[in-house]
């Protein structure tokens, strides 16, 4: 997955007109721009690599056209786990076991994955 951001404005919001306006905005040429450092951006314009770069010190252009740009038109949003907080949760208790003079670094790992394997495959 290469990342995903949204934006809207409901409806039903006390203020829609003014959360049109901001989100108007936010979304122009150049702050859109300047979101496209975050997130791979919706306008066409801005979806290339050398666009890309312009925003970034950590990678090329050519980078990021092979990396983010070339993948978009196969990529493919993948379901989230419904309960994101259990799995973390459980993670972080099997992870205590690192903080340890002697941790067996490989063994916490192992715990870590055995924890939370069936919260996974339950997702």
């Amino acid at each position: 997955m290469i990342g995903q951001a949204g934006m809207g404005v409901l409806a039903s919001s006390a203020n829609a007109e003014a959360a049109t306006g901001f989100l108007a905005f936010l979304t122009n040429p150049e702050n859109a721009a300047q979101l496209a450092q975050y997130f791979p951006p919706p306008r066409r314009s801005l979806l290339t690599g050398e666009a890309l770069a312009a925003n970034n010190e950590k990678f090329t252009a050519e980078q990021l056209q092979t990396v983010v740009v070339d993948q978009i038109a196969d990529a493919v949003t993948l379901p989230n786990h419904t309960n994101p907080a259990e799995i973390a949760q459980k993670a972080k208790t099997e992870l205590d076991a690192m903080w340890a003079p002697d941790a067996d670094i490989p063994g916490v790992l192992a715990s870590v994955c055995s924890a939370i394997d069936p919260l996974l495959v339950a997702g």
